[in-house]
């Protein structure tokens, strides 16, 4: 614990919420498909190198689990948001296309 930054220590000191135990069993029990609502909880060492999917409010997003993800919180992992990417003046392409 002495490695972990100040707010996962803290996290454990207090204790993990009914979700997050639940969660952590599933890694102890090595289960295969592991999907999570639970974006708040923080990557612990007993997770890496597994696969874990991770919602981003419209669908579960596949992650394998890495050493230099210990101590970020699911939700940092997966965005919430897509890039805005913008087309031409007046709209859709095909329509500049025809004329």
């Amino acid at each position: 614990m002495v490695i972990l930054p100040s707010d996962l220590r803290r996290k454990m000191k207090r204790g993990f919420t009914e979700e997050e135990q639940k969660l952590i069993a599933r890694f102890r029990a090595n289960d295969k498909n592991i999907k999570t609502h639970c974006r708040d909880m923080f990557v612990l060492p007993e997770m890496v190198g597994k696969k874990i999917g991770i919602y981003n409010g419209k669908e579960f997003v596949e992650i394998l689990l890495v050493d230099e993800m210990i101590s970020l919180r699911l939700g940092e992992l997966v965005p919430t948001r897509k890039s805005v990417t913008h087309t031409a003046i007046g709209g859709n392409k095909k329509k500049d296309e025809k004329k």
